[in-house]
């Protein structure tokens, strides 16, 4: 396997394994099609698919290659739920209609998506059911257990809460108070996934456009004009973007709602005695600190360990160096741990939990969403369904998410890095004066 140094900030262990990937060219020319997808990550690919398979002529168009940003750098866990909003949440929030429906959308359907989808286009994506959240404190159990019961009460019963000999036949560390075994998460290797839908994009004769940023987008008469280095792009019917923490760019008006942060991740170096010596029972894991350690084991002897949530992007050498003493507090009995791989990549949040969900008026519509929270892997694809389903008429899926309300992050005037080290540190400070109970930022 080829994998790179930890000076290759550019390199995810997803990336080293599919070189050289997808291989297609700018755009040249001046074109035009139906819609338009800016962002060639789960979000765009899933909704252009879906559109391809109902007849839709798309283009695709990527900045730099498919899968490049946070879609094909993330930790590859696929946790239900819609962004940071759990099922309690959605169940003190919403009339029991609308909060059975939104769990559903984002659990149950998002997951029957994904599996339904990989058979039909038979992506091998390495996924694997089952899912852990493991407790740092016993205060943090009562709130599991209270999100089990919520996600019963709204129709799933697909997870319970386990106490730490339990815990340990999963989990080898002595850490954990406990966790909510979770059966309908799971995990799976994300790059893989987007390839394989790309694919059966590709296959419905939908065309894509890599190294191609959108400069702007005006709107015209016979639709959106996008204009990018060397080409131009009119989208007739709609267009879609699909750059997550990159919206602000081409949507300045969106900037306060969401903030961009870095989050880490690490390939360690082999187990000896094998990844099964440390997860036997092969499930990823992240847990309720503040900032959470995830990690899930890769291939038969590694593991991908990731957590840490800057304002400023750090080095890998330095990132590499705080993953290994997490790794060492989670796992003291593999001091020989160290990162193999290290690479980064930029996410974004939202005060309310909530992703971004907006549609702009008039008959060529502009769809964006942003702000996932980072819990968008399962979640994007089901989202780009429901574009395609608002595109074609099908359903209100989309209309709905739109509905929910974002307030902007206070002093927004200041600089992204400020105001994430302001918050982490808020957060921080509130966990320890609460400790038992459970806060993520």
């Amino acid at each position: 396997m080829p994998y790179r140094p930890p000076s290759a900030p550019d390199f995810s262990v997803y990336a080293c394994d599919l070189l050289p990937g997808c291989g297609n060219v700018p755009l040249e020319e001046e074109t035009e099609t139906e819609v338009a997808i800016i962002g060639g990550g789960l979000l765009g690919v899933s909704t252009a698919l879906h559109l391809a398979q109902s007849g839709v002529a798309c283009a695709l168009l990527e900045k730099a290659t498919l899968g490049a940003g946070a879609s094909g750098r993330n930790g590859g866990q696929l946790v239900p739920g819609l962004a940071r909003w759990k099922a309690k949440d959605i169940q003190q929030t919403f009339p029991a209609d609308e909060a059975r429906w939104l769990w559903s959308f984002a659990a149950m359907e998002t997951m029957g998506l994904l599996t339904s989808l990989m058979e039909q286009y038979r992506i091998d994506a390495e996924y694997r059911p089952g899912h852990l959240t493991a407790a740092v404190h016993p205060g943090h159990l009562r709130a599991l257990g209270q999100e089990s019961a919520a996600r019963a009460a709204l129709g799933d019963d697909s997870t319970r809460l386990i106490d730490a000999r339990e815990c340990g036949r999963y989990i080898n560390a002595s850490g954990y108070h406990g966790a909510l075994l979770d059966t309908l998460g799971g995990q799976i290797q994300p790059l893989k996934l987007l390839y394989g839908l790309w694919q059966g994009y590709q296959a419905l004769g939908g065309r894509t456009y890599e190294h191609t940023p959108a400069l702007s987008i005006e709107p015209e008469r016979r639709g959106y004009m996008i204009t990018t280095p060397s080409g131009r792009l009119l989208a007739r019917k709609a267009v879609v973007l699909a750059v997550h923490a990159d919206t602000p760019t081409l949507l300045p008006a969106h900037r306060a709602v969401t903030l961009p942060l870095y989050t880490y991740l690490a390939l360690t170096t082999p187990i000896p005695e094998g990844s099964h010596s440390l997860l036997p029972g092969g499930l990823a894991v992240y847990d309720t600190r503040v900032q959470i350690d995830y990690y899930r084991a890769y291939g038969e002897d590694r593991l991908l360990f990731g957590g840490l949530g800057t304002g400023r992007r750090m080095g890998n050498d330095a990132a590499a160096r705080r993953i290994e003493r997490r790794l060492r507090s989670v796992f003291p009995q593999c001091p020989q741990l160290r990162a193999a791989l290290c690479w980064s990549g930029r996410f974004d949040i939202t005060r309310s939990g909530m992703p971004v969900c907006t549609r702009s008026a008039g008959s060529s519509p502009l769809y964006a969403v942003h702000g996932w929270n980072g819990h968008g892997v399962g979640q994007s694809v089901r989202i780009g369904k429901a574009i395609s389903d608002d595109v074609l008429g099908k359903n209100h899926d989309f209309t709905r998410l739109t509905r929910f309300r974002h307030s902007d992050f206070p002093l927004s005037f200041l600089p992204d890095s400020w105001l994430a080290g302001g918050g982490l540190a808020w957060s921080s400070a509130i966990n320890a004066l609460n400790p038992q109970k459970m806060n993520s930022f």
